[in-house]
């Protein structure tokens, strides 16, 4: 896997830091909770980036919610048990032809 990086802009602008170093400053700056969506695997349906997840999580005391690659409800409870006070999952809801369970 690569190096993480830190975009904006609907992923077009690459602040080139670090995700867990800019968790910590934007939680030092007052953010009451941080949306990690690892823009990679958004709409993939392949799985939580759960490294990045749990890096992110150990970091803040605040909570992080998930977003970026849930398929099945296993993607759900792998995500929460890497730390994610919350999940986002909307290609999971969307696509019909998804077996949840």
């Amino acid at each position: 896997m690569g190096k993480y990086s830190v975009h904006v802009a609907g992923g077009t602008r690459d602040l080139k830091r670090d995700p867990v170093e800019y968790a910590r400053a934007v939680e030092q700056l007052g953010a009451g909770e941080i949306l990690l969506n690892a823009i990679d695997r958004d709409g993939t349906m392949e799985g939580y980036d759960l490294e990045l997840i749990g890096r992110v999580c150990k970091a803040v005391s605040i909570p992080v919610v998930a977003a970026g690659g849930a398929a099945h409800l296993p993607d759900l409870r792998n995500a929460a048990g890497a730390g994610a006070s919350g999940l986002a999952a909307g290609s999971m809801f969307v696509f019909q032809n998804t077996v949840l369970f």
